[in-house]
């Protein structure tokens, strides 16, 4: 299978100078595609001028953009409580025809998880599971219009792990939607069901409480025929530490065997932490050709 090129996550403010620099230094690297964060992408909502602005500073460096991270702070997300959720739906309406006009391919999303200590476990899941097919049902339409897969996103929480989103791709069974397998939740989340010894991150744990871990809710087989983009990087199990592939405990030999049957996989971005290259692309860029994944 060919190797799909990296999309470079933008951890710049677009309004930063030291963007230019960054996607000249990109592009000299030989990096293709980027990824924007959901942070960028309000940033266009809010300043639309800063779309045309980096639509020329793409085009001078010979880049393009293919992948976005919708807006999750909190409230943003999918899901939600009923309160807040149409407020949601319309922002992510709004982000989904942004990304149809810059040419994106996947736009991953977040689903909002429920505080399962409010009420019983299974009540709090089947709520927002009705919340979050609600959403779908108002957002897929205009996903289909603007040529953008929804990816939506494995969390280390009972209410997104693998498992639980494929559910909603066999509710909807639509071609705008699928799945964005987060490599580093789901290291995490396989660490906690079989390695209790680990001392995994406190806020990881109580989103389980009462339950018990699926050790198999996060395993990459299940979602393959659903999966569209593979956030990539790497941690110790215990806690999101956002390393480069190879600097944590990840399994990558036998993960990359994995994607190869995706047949719906479109694309790979670095999600590694900027400080893990020193701010340089050149370096992330060079790691991920040695490694065989750009």
């Amino acid at each position: 299978m060919e190797t799909i090129p990296i999309s470079w996550s933008v951890h710049l403010e677009l309004d930063d100078l030291a963007l230019s620099k960054f996607l000249v230094d990109l592009s000299d690297a030989g990096g293709r595609r980027l990824a924007l964060t959901g942070r960028a992408m309000e940033q266009m909502l809010e300043h639309p001028e800063l779309e045309d602005e980096l639509r020329r500073q793409l085009a001078h460096c010979g880049l393009e953009l293919f992948d976005a991270h919708a807006p999750h702070r909190p409230g943003q997300n999918i899901g939600g409580v009923s309160s807040r959720q149409s407020e949601a739906v319309a922002l992510q309406r709004q982000v989904i025809e942004l990304a149809g006009r810059l040419g994106i391919r996947t736009l991953t999303m977040h689903i909002a998880v429920p505080n399962i200590r409010d009420t019983d476990h299974r009540t709090a899941m089947l709520q927002a599971q009705r919340r979050v097919e609600a959403a779908l049902d108002a957002l897929l339409p205009v996903a289909s219009r603007c040529g953008v897969v929804i990816a939506l996103e494995n969390r280390c929480h009972p209410a997104a792990t693998c498992r639980q989103l494929i559910q909603y791709m066999e509710s909807f069974a639509s071609p705008s939607l699928g799945i964005c397998y987060d490599t580093g939740h789901a290291h995490i989340l396989s660490c906690a069901a079989r390695s209790p010894h680990l001392k995994i991150s406190p806020h990881i744990l109580s989103a389980w409480a009462g339950t018990k871990i699926d050790d198999d809710a996060d395993n990459c087989e299940l979602v393959l025929p659903h999966l569209v983009t593979v956030n990539l990087h790497d941690n110790n199990g215990c806690e999101d530490q956002h390393l480069l592939p190879g600097r944590g405990t990840i399994d990558w030999q036998k993960l990359l065997r994995s994607f190869d049957n995706a047949p719906r996989l479109l694309s790979r971005q670095c999600k590694a932490d900027p400080a893990e290259f020193s701010s340089d692309p050149a370096i992330g860029l060079r790691y991920f050709f040695s490694f065989g994944m750009a």
